[in-house]
């Protein structure tokens, strides 16, 4: 959460793209952890897109989850827990935003 909070309040892309290098250096120490080292990935994923995208990829990544897990749409029962704990991480960024951007 650390590293979010950093990345999400820089808004320079080259910095956010050297505070994301460096969670992809921190992932070597998940990498016992296959849930973990995920969940790591994701949090890389998450911070690339945004980087790409902009800060508005956190609500309509977290929209299109929730529509996914709760609308019509057909997914495995095990998968999820997945999609739950994508939400959460997104979550995670989504607190970093500004007031304005959270909605």
């Amino acid at each position: 959460d650390e590293l979010v909070d950093k990345f999400m309040t820089n808004k320079d892309k080259s910095n956010r793209d050297k505070i994301g290098n460096e969670g992809k250096k921190l992932l070597v120490n998940y990498s016992t952890n296959e849930d973990e080292e995920k969940s790591g990935k994701y949090y890389m994923k998450v911070m690339a897109k945004i980087n790409k995208d902009g800060d508005e990829y956190v609500n309509k990544e977290i929209k299109r989850l929730d529509n996914l897990l709760n609308g019509e749409t057909y997914i495995a029962d095990e998968k999820k827990p997945w999609f739950r704990k994508r939400l959460n991480i997104l979550s995670v960024f989504k607190e970093k935003l500004p007031d304005d951007d959270k909605k």
